[in-house]
């Protein structure tokens, strides 16, 4: 399908709509269909306001036409997660991009500290980082206990994703050298600029460069969250999918014969099924901890299933 028309007055949500079609286009990922799902989700959210002042009619087509496309995916994909699944597959794959965008950029810079064409890829890949950053507020308005509690570490991690890909164009931009990898500075900037503005993919290739403005590093920011995913061996991405993580009807995870294909073992499971039933049971056992005892019991006969 071709991509669709945003009218000038949503620019705002382009970015996001971009990232949900690309992910639409990825038959492998499991998860992708979940991210791209909420990307879309966040979108609607942003679009609501814009449409009290929009005076394009257009602007109430296409906004519809994104809540269609919602409400065709609800059942197969917003309701086969809980809330706090969900979250947690879209913020590893949120950080997982991090980790590949920060671990591609290092190459380059060791590289060659003035590869302006893949350092473009880099930031670009950066921005796409802030993207699925930003989508976790869907999270933070439905009062996701984890996504509250995580939310200033969220918002750090958006904020410094943004800051890298500007730091890089502003250095093209000056014919400078491109800036050290964070892991190689010796300190982190002060906070000035909280919202600088997210650039879609277009943007961020055909905006000259003069038009960025360069905020400078969010105070106290890590590039790591609860696992250390910064080795990737991957060429710079726009960006790179994660590990699939079932959670769907136990019907699809019984049709697909495991999530991510493998050889079996002596037993005759292959190390998909089993890694399959690990992160159901994982699922299991946290629903247990939040005494959502129907939803455990559902993810572990998944689990089962996948052993058959």
């Amino acid at each position: 399908m071709p991509p669709l028309t945003i009218p000038s007055e949503l620019k705002k949500i382009t970015a996001f709509i971009r990232r949900a079609e690309e992910l639409d286009n990825d038959k492998t990922q499991a998860t992708s269909r979940l991210i791209a799902y909420y990307c879309r989700q966040w979108a609607v959210e942003l679009s609501l306001p814009l449409l009290k002042i929009a005076t394009d009619p257009a602007s109430k087509t296409t906004l519809l036409s994104i809540m269609s496309s919602l409400e065709e995916e609800k059942t197969a994909v917003g309701d086969a997660f809980t809330k706090p699944e969900a979250y947690t597959v879209c913020r590893d794959f949120a950080q997982k991009v991090l980790s590949s965008s920060d671990s591609s950029y290092s190459k380059i810079h060791s590289s060659n500290p003035k590869d302006y064409s893949k350092a473009k890829i880099a930031a670009r890949s950066y921005y796409a980082c802030g993207v699925f950053f930003d989508i976790l507020a869907v999270f933070e308005n439905a009062s996701v206990e984890e996504a509250l509690i995580e939310k200033d570490d969220i918002s750090s991690r958006r904020k410094y994703a943004k800051w890298r890909a500007s730091l890089i164009l502003g250095a093209i931009k000056n014919g400078e050298d491109l800036p050290t990898p964070v892991e190689e500075e010796g300190e982190e900037g002060e906070e000035k600029n909280d919202d600088s503005e997210m650039k879609t993919d277009s943007e961020v290739k055909d905006t000259p460069l003069s038009d960025f403005n360069i905020p400078e590093a969010p105070r106290g920011v890590t590039t790591s969250m609860h696992r250390d995913e910064s080795k990737d061996d991957s060429p710079p991405p726009v960006y790179e999918a994660t590990k699939p993580i079932p959670g769907g009807p136990k019907e699809e995870v019984k049709k697909t014969g495991g999530w991510f294909g493998g050889k079996k073992d002596k037993g005759g499971h292959s190390k998909a099924s089993i890694g399959d039933a690990l992160e159901l049971a994982k699922f299991a056992v946290k629903a247990l901890e939040e005494k959502e005892v129907e939803i455990a019991r559902e993810r572990l006969q998944q689990a089962l299933e996948c052993l058959k």
